[in-house]
């Protein structure tokens, strides 16, 4: 991924109108880029109950995962 394909994406990202307490579109386009970006992986995107989007990647180090 180039610095084009990072800014193509967060230009898509803000220019998508996502009021507070409406950002739902906005999530499931975030949603889309990253299951695209790591389809090879076989890696989905899950959601939680406040709605918010997260992936978990598996480190390479033995240390805590963050979160």
């Amino acid at each position: 991924m180039n610095k084009e394909d990072i800014l193509e994406i967060i230009t898509r990202l803000a220019s998508e109108r996502a009021p507070s307490g409406l950002e739902e579109q906005r999530g499931e386009i975030f949603k889309k880029i990253v299951e695209g970006i790591y389809t090879t992986k076989d890696l989905k995107v899950k959601t939680d109950k406040l709605g918010n989007y997260f992936l978990k990647l598996k480190g390479t180090s033995g240390k805590k995962a963050i979160g």
